[in-house]
């Protein structure tokens, strides 16, 4: 989410955030709709330029199977459709997503010509968590010493999310 934010603001391109069971409705067409009208608003972009951001993706685009619901496999084919409808489009519109669950996405959405790019991000090493605590850190208001370096130390293995809720849970048990 951070990096297709950073995108959008370095391109100076308007930025639509979706989540992806934000657009899953409960009446037929309802969901395909609210696809449309996203690319639709991306495409009649004040600036030109647009990024579309799916958070969970997986959610959306799941891989169609004989099992899969028939709302589900109409919904991947309207994102398809419209992924594929760029090419001809004169605005500039990129579309980016994020999973936890890549392996549960539609082969047809990662091939060549709709994601092209997959991007994974590791857990951050020492240096990193350090940076990040440290980020978290300077609006805090806190009392005594706070062993960051420590904490970085201790927490190999965790996410930048847990490392930034460890400011909320602290919060919390202070309270």
């Amino acid at each position: 989410t951070f990096l297709a934010k950073i995108i959008a603001n370095e391109s100076d391109a308007d930025f639509f955030l979706v989540s992806g069971p934000e657009i899953v409705g409960k009446w037929v067409g309802e969901s395909e709709g609210k696809l449309r009208g996203i690319f639709e608003a991306a495409k009649s972009s004040e600036k030109g330029r647009a990024i579309i951001f799916f958070d969970e993706i997986d959610s959306i685009a799941e891989r169609r199977s004989d099992h899969s619901h028939e709302a589900s496999r109409r919904l991947v084919a309207q994102f398809l459709t419209l992924m594929d409808g760029f090419e001809d489009d004169e605005s500039s519109i990129i579309v980016i997503a994020a999973t936890n669950r890549v392996d549960s996405l539609d082969p047809a959405l990662t091939r060549p010509g709709r994601f092209d790019w997959r991007i994974e991000f590791d857990n951050p090493n020492l240096e990193d968590r350090l940076a990040i605590l440290n980020a978290g850190f300077v609006s805090k208001k806190t009392e005594g010493f706070i062993p960051i370096a420590d904490i970085a130390t201790r927490t190999e293995g965790w996410s930048a999310a847990d490392l930034n809720s460890l400011w909320t849970e602290a919060a919390l048990v202070s309270a």
